[in-house]
């Protein structure tokens, strides 16, 4: 079980401790994200700030665990009457997430992705989670290389804004949901 997992049904002050990291990180970048800048926010003493992260590398850790377990969270909750769920399904909730992210969302995330290369030991959990995106999309069979050609341009179209390579237009967004869907809509079920 999780430390998230533990305190489901109540916000703890490690829930609190990581809410206000994750809008520090999403607000000011990672670099301000300190034990004091969290003591300063949170208005929790530093002393029960350490006692649930001893470190800032530790805090970091903790905000990249509780990404993958929102994320996991998220599809279970998707998921809830269907544990295998079909890669036309996943696929069309990666094109919502993909298109539907809010601000706050991405500037979040660009700040992470920053974090994992200052903290290359982060990439391991995040490795593992899309291995299992691409592993249910390649094991759905005759049109697995589709599925994971699609799954894969999502990731690379929201990188390229999230690393702020190309910002695509409202026009051109459009464009690419609608191509999207389309190719989406071939899938079989």
């Amino acid at each position: 079980m999780t430390q998230t997992e533990k305190h489901l049904g109540r916000t703890s002050k490690r829930d609190l401790l990581l809410d206000v990291a994750t809008d520090i990180v999403a607000r000011q970048g990672l670099a301000h994200l300190t034990i004091n800048a969290l003591v300063q926010e949170s208005g929790i003493s530093k002393a029960g700030v350490i006692y649930h992260f001893k470190t800032r590398d530790d805090l970091v850790a903790a905000l990249v665990e509780r990404i993958i377990e929102q994320f996991d969270v998220m599809q279970r909750n998707r998921h809830s009457q269907d544990t295998n769920p079909s890669v036309k399904s996943t696929l069309t909730e990666l094109c919502n997430d993909a298109f539907d992210m809010s601000d706050s969302q991405r500037q979040f995330l660009t700040n992470m992705l920053a974090a994992a290369s200052l903290y290359p030991q982060l990439i391991g959990p995040v490795q593992k989670m899309y291995g299992a995106v691409y592993q249910h999309m390649h094991a759905s069979g005759q049109h697995g290389g589709k599925a994971m050609l699609l799954a894969a341009a999502f990731d690379g179209m929201t990188l390229l804004e999230l690393l702020n390579f190309y910002q695509f237009t409202p026009e051109q967004r459009q464009s690419l949901r609608s191509a999207f869907e389309k190719a989406i809509s071939e899938m079989p079920e």
